[in-house]
C-alpha cells in the first residue's frame, strides 16, 4: 500500500475530500478504500492507505478524482464555479454589510462608507514573499509565480464581500494588506 498525500498546499477554509477511485472502461481493477474519504482544513496534510489491484495483469490506466462535500470537483475551478453559480446567498446574511469599491479587476479596492472619507484605501493587496500584488481575476482561475512555482488562484467580488482562494506551491508567506483610515 502506497500513502496518497497533497504535494502543493491549499489556502482554503475545509475542504471535505471524496475521492471515487475511477478506471478506464473494460478494465479490471480494484481500488481500496472506495472512496477515499476525509476532512483538510488550511495548512493541514490528509493521508491515507491505498491499495490498487490489477487481476488481468495489463497495464490499467486509473485517476483518483477529488469531490467536495456537494459532489464538485474539488479543484479551484470547481469551487469558483460554485461560487459564482451561488449568486447573493453568500453575501446576503451578512449585517452591517459593507459594499466598497473596486474589486472585480486591478489590485486593490477601496471604499468609504456613507457620509465618512477615506476609511480603507488600497485594500485586499494580496502578497507573498515571492511578490504581488496579485491582480484580481474574479471570474477565471489563474497562474502566479507569486504563489510559487505551480501556484494558481482566483478572487471573487461580491457586494460587500472579498473572496481569494489558491493553490500555494512553496511560499513562505502569504499577506493581505491595505491602509485603514479613521477621520
Amino acid at each position: 500500500m502506497t500513502p496518497f498525500s497533497y504535494p502543493r498546499s491549499v489556502i482554503a477554509l475545509i475542504l471535505l475530500l471524496v475521492a471515487p477511485a475511477r478506471v478506464a472502461e473494460g478494465q479490471s481493477a480494484t481500488i481500496t478504500p472506495n472512496p477515499i474519504t476525509f476532512s483538510v482544513r488550511s495548512g493541514e496534510v490528509a493521508g491515507t492507505p491505498m491499495a490498487l489491484s490489477n487481476s488481468t495483469g495489463s497495464p490499467i490506466n486509473w485517476r483518483l478524482l477529488a469531490l467536495d462535500s456537494n459532489s464538485r470537483a474539488a479543484t479551484l475551478e470547481g469551487q469558483l464555479d460554485a461560487m459564482i453559480n451561488s449568486g447573493d446567498t453568500l453575501n446576503g446574511p451578512l449585517p452591517l454589510r459593507f459594499d466598497f469599491t473596486g474589486g472585480d479587476t486591478g489590485t486593490s479596492l477601496n471604499g468609504n462608507p456613507t457620509g465618512t472619507t477615506g476609511i480603507l484605501s488600497q485594500g485586499n493587496r494580496l502578497l507573498t514573499n515571492l511578490g504581488g500584488p496579485l491582480a484580481y481575476t474574479n471570474t477565471s482561475v489563474a497562474a502566479s509565480t507569486v504563489l510559487g512555482p505551480q501556484g494558481r488562484y482566483f478572487t471573487r467580488k461580491l457586494p460587500g464581500l472579498f473572496v481569494f482562494g489558491a493553490e500555494t506551491d512553496g511560499i513562505g508567506w502569504f499577506e493581505v494588506a491595505g491602509t485603514l483610515t479613521y477621520g
